[in-house]
Parts: C-alpha cells; structure tokens; sequence
C-alpha cells in the first residue's frame, strides 16, 4: 500500500505540473491572442486614418502674407452601384493649414486671402462650407449676450421689460390688432403619468376642440403633442376619425411641429430630436396624410439652432419659440426684433434661414400674452 500510495502521489504530482503547464500554455496562447486582435484593431484604424487623411481637406487659414493663397479641388473615388449612374462626391470639409506649400490636386487656383483645400461634393447640401461670407446678420446672439446686464429691474406693468404707457384714444383712430392662437400645451411628461394625463385631462380636451370646431367653421385651433393625439385617435370610430381628419383638411385644426412630443433642447441631443419628428411625423402621414409647415416650441426651456436648422431643412416655413431669458427679449422688444430670420452661424449664405417669432412675455398662458399690461384689451 505504501509503495502504490507513493506511486499514486509521483502520478498526482505529475499530473499536477501538466495541468499546470497547459494552463500556463493556454494564458501565454490567449495574451499573445489578444495582442494580435488588438494589433489588428490598431492597424485598421491606422489605416482608416490614412484614408480620411487622405480625404481630408485643409481649408483655411489665417490671412498671412506668407502663404500662398490656393484652391484645391480633389473628387473622392467611390465605387458604384450597378443601378447608380452619378458620380458620387464627398462633401466641402474645413481646416486649417500650416504650410504655404502647394497640396497635389486636380486644380490650383487663387481666392480670397487664405489657404484652400477642398473636396468636390453635394454643392446644394454643402452651399454653407463652399462659399465665402457674404450675408452677414446684423444681429450675433452670443456677443449680444455678452453686452446684457441681466440686473432684473422692475419693469412697471411689465415686471421683467420695461415700463410702457398707452394713449388709448389712438386705437380709436388705428384699431388695435389682436392676433388670438387658441392652443393647448399638452405635456406627456411632468407631474402625473402619461395615461394619467390622458384620462384627466387631455382626452376631454381634444373631445371638446372637435366638437366646438365643429360647430363653427370660423374657429381655428392648433395641436402639437402626436403621442396624446395618436391615442386619442386610436380610442376614436370612424366617424369621429372622419371628422378629426375634415377639420385638419380644412385648416381648422393645424397640426403644429408634429413631433410625438413637444422635445427639450437645451441639453438634447440631436439623434432624439430627430428620432422624435420621425416619430411623429411618420404617424401623421399614415393616418392623417399631413406634413406639419408651422414649428410651435413654447415650453421648452431654452432652444437650440440645431432645431431650427432641423426643421428648416425638413421644409417647415416658420417657428415660434416661447422661454428665453427675459433680458433677451427685453432687448429684441425694444429694437423690434422679436420677429427674425434665424440663420446659423457657420451658414456664409442664406442656406439655412427660418422665419421665427419670439413671444415677448413671461408667459404663453393668457395673462401673459395679452400685454405688457393687460387692462388694454379689457
């Protein structure tokens, strides 16, 4: 039995540096594995680089006697589909450029004062990046922030503005223009939950909308929220579907924005944004077949020209935008600029012009919209 347990302990023993030899051979296969897969990795970056270094285009540079003013064009080779007939190009990039010496390109040109490189592309999409500035706004909304107090003064009737005094018998001579936007701002998201909401409040009210533009073709109304509209309609029959789509045919009922929510933008990032408007808009044209032309944003806190710039290039013809700080819009009321085209500020052309309106008061409820001072229209 000794001998054999001495047998059996050699054997354990042995069988112990096996296993631990294989085990040592395995990590040693599997680092060396590893690093080959990340070698890989990096080389294919690198060469991904190499390629879009080699797409790249230096573009400007700061004016400097010492450089050599040059343009260069250079189209990108991109294999072609079967069914494509185009040429395809990349899109105009910017840089800046260090060197004065010429970069190898299919054309060498002079313009303006700076350093060029270019890449032929999409001249409609890239309008923006291919021309040189020439419709300067007059108005910067970053230095004009820089250049406000933000002190908070007591206004008088207008608590945040400033004081404003009417002759009331001049409206005898030249009425005063009343311009009335029956709305309703449905947050899907605040206090209670959505069904909560819904089942409270929301549902009533677009039952009382329908039936009230119902009565008189002369009433107008305008809805913003698809997510509450989309249930809404699903709840609804036919004839009620019918006369919902009537009253939107007819203008009576303007779907505004169109997104399946009213969206936050001051810390949004632009895949929701765009994510939502698909959304909404996607529902409106399979069930109601319209596409929105109006954006409506009175309640979002703060605002983007990322939206702006979205819903310009998705064809909608104005917007309206409600809570900016109220140092801005006491500065646009007074140089009567709450009306603008709002254009971005890479934009060296027209390309990206909006029609927008600033509500001027605290508010978009009621009291704050029938002012500043509220006893005139009373």
């Amino acid at each position: 039995q000794s001998a054999d347990m001495g047998v059996l302990c050699l054997t354990c023993r042995t069988l112990g540096r096996q296993l631990v030899l294989k085990k040592g051979l395995i990590i040693v296969a599997s680092t060396l594995l590893l690093l080959l897969m990340l070698a890989a990795y990096s080389f294919m970056q690198y060469s991904v680089a190499l390629q879009v270094a080699s797409q790249s285009v230096p573009i400007y540079i700061e004016e400097d006697p010492s450089e050599i003013p040059i343009i260069v064009k250079r189209k990108l080779d991109v294999p072609k589909t079967s069914n494509d007939t185009t040429e395809q190009e990349v899109p105009f990039r910017k840089v800046k450029v260090n060197t004065p010496q010429p970069v190898e390109g299919d054309a060498l040109q002079e313009k303006d004062h700076g350093v060029y490189l270019e890449l032929s592309g999409n001249e409609e999409e890239c309008v923006f990046s291919s021309t040189a500035p020439e419709a300067k706004p007059n108005v910067n909304v970053l230095d004009l922030l820089d250049s406000l107090s933000f002190d908070n003064r007591d206004g008088g009737v207008w608590k945040q503005g400033y004081d404003i005094t009417y002759d009331t018998a001049s409206f005898v001579k030249e009425p005063l223009q009343v311009f009335v936007a029956p709305h309703s701002h449905n947050d899907p998201g605040w206090i209670k939950t959505f069904q909560d909401y819904y089942n409270q409040q929301t549902r009533h009210i677009i039952n009382n909308v329908v039936d009230a533009l119902a009565e008189d073709e002369k009433r107008r109304f305008i809805w913003a929220e698809i997510s509450f509209f989309e249930l809404w309609w699903s709840e609804q029959p036919k004839n009620r579907r019918d006369l919902a789509k009537k009253l939107i045919d007819s203008g009576q009922l303007e779907i505004v924005t169109g997104g399946w929510v009213m969206n936050d933008e001051a810390n949004t990032h632009y895949f929701a944004m765009v994510d939502q408007l698909m959304e909404g808009h996607q529902w409106l044209h399979d069930n109601v077949g319209v596409k929105p032309i109006s954006g409506w944003a009175i309640d979002p806190f703060g605002y983007t020209p990322t939206m702006a710039y979205l819903l310009q290039r998705m064809g909608f013809h104005n917007m309206l935008i409600q809570r900016v700080h109220y140092a801005l819009k006491k500065h646009f009321s007074q140089q009567k600029q709450l009306e603008y085209i709002w254009r971005q500020n890479w934009d060296h052309s027209t390309s990206t012009d909006m029609l927008c309106h600033m509500m001027p008061f605290y508010s978009y409820d009621v009291p704050h919209t029938c002012g500043p001072d509220p006893k005139v229209l009373t």
